[in-house]
């Protein structure tokens, strides 16, 4: 007759649980040894337990328990921590700079604020764009575009020697305020719209700064100002 601690690892290799091949084995056993009448062997199933369990471990390549092994994962799961894993490390490596990149319209006042003329952002904005063009390996690859355009202005105007523009309700004259409402701030905000498609930002009381009091191009659509003489009117003497 086999060896039961043999029947018992075979059993297992089919694909059945140690427990119960070993407690089958066990019954099968006894129920054999009575029908034929060979004298009964005490069966220590416990102890049958423990060595098929042995046995079945010293197959496993792995060394892992089959009931301890890991629950496989499916394609799908798999998939979704992919994608996960990628767009994180996308993220985490930054991109290059868009070959047709400008400056937004919040980046172009970013550098006006900072003191630099109209003539002087283009200039820049060029210059910036076709030095991360150009720019090889990972030394062109940015997190945040934005960030690295402040600090090229911020050298820039350093360079230069400018001095950021004052902000609202500072006394000092540079740059120009076009309050809520006036034609300046309207004239300002068509300048942003064909620039870069925006309207410029509103301080607290609605208007903002500017390095100049109209934009580029721009022809005052009054004709005449308060401060002006107003000519007296021309009156007719009667015949």
């Amino acid at each position: 007759m086999a060896d039961v601690g043999d029947m018992v690892a075979e059993l297992i290799d089919a694909g059945c649980d140690p427990v119960v091949a070993a407690t089958v084995v066990a019954r099968a056993f006894v129920s054999g040894a009575n029908s034929t009448g060979i004298p009964r062997i005490p069966v220590d199933a416990a102890a049958e337990k423990r060595r098929a369990y042995d046995r079945a471990r010293k197959r496993n390549s792995t060394g892992i328990p089959p009931e301890s092994a890991e629950t496989p994962v499916s394609p799908i799961d798999t998939k979704i921590k992919n994608s996960k894993k990628q767009n994180s490390d996308r993220a985490s490596r930054g991109t290059r700079i868009d070959p047709d990149w400008k400056p937004s319209s919040s980046e172009d006042h970013f550098a006006i604020q900072e003191g630099l003329s109209r003539s002087e952002i283009d200039r820049e904005a060029a210059r910036f764009r076709d030095y991360w063009k150009g720019r090889a390996g990972s030394g062109g690859v940015k997190l945040d575009w934005t960030a690295t355009w402040q600090n090229w202005i911020r050298s820039t105007a350093e360079k230069l020697g400018r001095r950021p523009l004052a902000s609202f309700g500072d006394t000092s004259p540079a740059g120009f305020y076009a309050a809520f409402g006036s034609e300046e701030q309207d004239a300002w905000d068509e300048y942003g719209k064909a620039k870069s498609g925006k309207t410029f930002p509103r301080d607290s009381k609605g208007g903002w700064r500017h390095p100049t009091q109209w934009p580029p191009g721009y022809t005052p659509q009054r004709q005449t100002h308060l401060s002006e003489p107003v000519p007296a009117p021309r009156l007719r003497t009667m015949q």
